[in-house]
């Protein structure tokens, strides 16, 4: 269903906000 993906996409991109971005090399 196209609803579901949307649903899906939006709790994506809710997890990745709330996570710390891990993309971002750290420096050590």
């Amino acid at each position: 269903r196209p609803a579901s993906l949307l649903s899906n996409a939006a709790n994506a991109v809710i997890q990745a906000l709330k996570k710390p971005p891990v993309a971002i090399p750290q420096p050590y």
